[in-house]
């Protein structure tokens, strides 16, 4: 090991040691309160989940290496954590990719959505992450597919690898990612088509002016000679189509949600509003977050399969760090943007306090 395998290394656990405390403490103040969480915090959670399932094999790599100033990795180990290392990051990729269709789902097809639909997706996303991740156990491919990366960062699999089965791996792999890409574009373009077309109609709502409202109580009073001129006539917003069609009953409900209808008010509606726009932010943050993360590593698997070889080291590094901060901002984004979540925390450190 060199000096520069030796500084990579040292960096990767000082940064995982405070990634998988923050995913964790978001995990154990919120493990209680899973059947309260909305669709979208259930799939937030998962994602702390997996994130902290891929940290802590990352980490394991990253410590051993470190400590026996040695890349000569125990091999079957290896199989192991480069498995689990892949089922979360495409864990990760399918959570992601749910929150943006739950974002379109809510916002442009009006659907409520309810805590049974975010387990069957989650179940249906981990089937296939595991089914994925196996492959190379079910070619008999593991020993010559998972393996440490030159610079023994983490245990994943070998891109450059020129066998069939491996090539056939590499190009699902690319169509699946490259799909889950295209429909989260598509989603997020969709909800601005339907953000600005709630806008437009918002124009055409008004509000009575204080002349317009006297001249209004003048008419009815002359139609109604019986009425007081005392009486006063309330000023109300007249809401266009788009604007009606929001209801008040929250669209993403919790386990123990009311499960009777609750009667509209302003304040509920725009309770609701507040919250469906800080979940639409929350997905996006996350999205970006994800894509900063992944994007570079993506581009160096996508040329290790076209090279056919291994990459420079530089370039596996660079990549590598950027999966460490997406993973170390992702716990930030849930706290800063999810209220639920966020209670759920300062509940656990005043009941600690």
């Amino acid at each position: 090991m060199n000096a520069s395998q030796r500084a990579y290394l040292t960096v990767a656990v000082a940064v995982l040691s405070i990634s998988l405390p923050l995913n964790l403490v978001v995990l154990f103040a919120n493990v209680f309160h899973l059947r309260k969480l909305a669709p979208s915090s259930v799939l937030i959670f998962s994602l702390c989940l997996s994130d902290a399932l891929c940290i802590g094999n990352v980490l394991v790599v990253c410590a051993t290496n470190l400590s026996t100033s040695s890349l000569n990795y125990d091999k079957a180990a290896c199989q192991i954590h480069g498995l689990f290392t892949t089922f979360s990051a495409l864990m990760s990729l399918f959570i992601v990719s749910g929150l943006t269709l739950f974002r379109y789902l809510v916002i442009v097809k009006q659907v409520r959505l309810k805590p049974l639909f975010a387990v069957q997706y989650l179940l249906v996303a981990a089937v296939l992450s595991g089914i994925t991740a196996m492959l190379p156990y079910v070619y008999n491919m593991a020993s010559v597919l998972y393996v440490l990366e030159p610079s023994g960062l983490h245990c994943g699999v070998a891109w450059y690898s020129r066998d069939p089965r491996n090539m056939a791996i590499a190009i699902a792999s690319s169509v699946g990612v490259a799909g889950a890409v295209a429909g989260i574009l598509y989603a997020y373009l969709r909800i601005y088509q339907k953000a600005a077309y709630t806008f437009r109609e918002y124009k055409h709502t008004f509000v009575l002016s204080d002349h317009e409202l006297q001249q209004h109580q003048q008419h009815q009073q002359r139609q109604q000679p019986g009425t007081s001129k005392n009486t006063q006539i309330p000023s109300v917003p007249l809401k266009s189509n788009a604007m009606a069609e929001a209801s008040s009953t929250p669209l993403e409900q919790p386990w123990n949600g009311p499960n009777e209808p609750v009667l509209p008010t302003a304040a509920m509606d725009f309770e609701e509003e507040q919250k469906q726009k800080l979940l639409l932010v929350q997905s996006i943050a996350i999205v970006c977050v994800f894509g900063f993360g992944w994007t570079p590593y993506m581009s160096w698997v996508v040329v290790q399969v076209w090279m056919g070889e291994p990459t420079s080291q530089v370039f596996e590094v660079v990549s590598g760090f950027c999966v460490l901060l997406n993973v170390l901002l992702n716990p930030v984004v849930a706290v800063a943007f999810d209220a639920e979540i966020r209670s759920n925390l300062l509940q656990l450190f005043c009941w600690s306090s």
